[in-house]
């Protein structure tokens, strides 16, 4: 990066004492050659301004490109460590919090059902109360392991999927076309916002988008599905607690059903991969991919019998990589606004 700033600034030194001369030779005079060296000095500052921006745009879009690469599917398959003390003990406290709420519920039904109830449906209703607290007091007792078979089963699925095709391709693609560590900054794409921005720098804002969505989104994504994982989990036992009463089932079934989308986004997650790259090893050459053509100088020049040359392609943007990247960015919402109320 350092190396392109100082590219741009030598060229706009260069560049001003030429454009300086060639005004004030043709115009002549003192006053011809104040106004070129005016002109000149706004000209070296308009190329020092769009250089820097354009360079400091593409060095934020593509900055961490290169962690999110190489552990693309590390992303995918991370969960958090149900037995750790960061989840286990919060966990912890909130079961010996509800513990004590179970056996006092099971003793006031209890008491009800040995000494008040005296008609056949408050009996039932008792009993059928003290089923459900004590089968819930046992699951709120074996909720961390029960959390952590389930997030586990879903790690071994997950990896399963992504055991069904080399999904290497995925972040080749990604790394070819947003310019990755394995590329300097001179991609297609960075290319483009590069000329945008010097165009017009609102230009430049457009092009910067799929950096931004593609890399930074993606990658923040994986970050917010762990914390969600995290949290959901902190809480599955009072999930469990507020599913055993009618008053909080509401609740208690959101809570549930918040934990099991989330951990079972990952294989969402893996599925997309898999798609991606089942598409980019099936598409044909320059499907859904833009294609910018560049002459060579038989083109430019003309050859001997006056026909124009073979121009060079080059692939401009890949459709398919970054839609990919964006339904990793948007399969939250698909998943909540799909699965809803499931549960009983």
């Amino acid at each position: 990066m350092k190396k392109i700033a100082a590219l741009l600034l030598v060229s706009a030194l260069i560049a001003s004492p030429i454009f300086s001369q060639t005004v004030s030779a043709s115009e002549g005079g003192l006053g011809s050659r104040l106004d070129a060296t005016g002109l000149n000095a706004k000209l070296t500052f308009f190329i020092v301004k769009r250089g820097i921006y354009a360079i400091w745009s593409l060095h934020l879009g593509r900055e961490d490109l290169g962690y999110f690469l190489d552990n693309f599917q590390n992303l995918i398959l991370m969960n958090p460590d149900v037995a750790g003390s960061e989840i286990s003990g919060p966990m912890g406290v909130i079961i010996r919090i509800i513990e004590p709420l179970y056996a006092m519920g099971i003793g006031v039904s209890a008491f009800y059902l040995i000494l008040i109830s005296g008609t056949p449906s408050g009996r039932a209703k008792a009993k059928s109360l003290i089923m459900n607290l004590t089968t819930g007091m046992v699951l709120v007792s074996l909720s961390p392991p029960i959390a952590q078979a389930f997030i586990g089963f879903s790690a071994q699925t997950t990896s399963a999927i992504l055991g069904t095709v080399d999904v290497g391709i995925v972040t080749q693609n990604i790394d070819n076309t947003f310019g990755g560590p394995s590329l300097p900054p001179t991609c297609p794409l960075c290319i483009l916002h590069a000329f945008m921005t010097f165009v017009e720098i609102e230009l430049g804002y457009f092009t910067f988008l799929p950096f931004l969505l593609a890399v930074w989104g993606t990658f923040i994504f994986f970050i917010l599905r762990f914390i969600a994982v995290t949290l959901f989990t902190i809480v599955f036992p009072l999930g469990i607690f507020l599913y055993s009463f009618s008053a909080t089932k509401d609740l208690g079934r959101n809570l549930l059903e918040e934990f099991i989308l989330w951990v079972l986004l990952q294989e969402f997650n893996a599925a997309v991969a898999v798609a991606i790259a089942l598409c980019l090893i099936q598409k044909p050459a320059g499907f859904m991919s833009v294609d910018l053509e560049i002459p060579n100088m038989e083109a430019i020049l003309g050859s001997a019998n006056g026909a124009a040359g073979i121009g060079t392609g080059l692939v401009l943007f890949e459709f398919i990589p970054f839609i990919g990247c964006f339904i990793l960015v948007i399969a939250p919402f698909l998943m909540m606004r799909l699965f809803r109320n499931y549960l009983p």
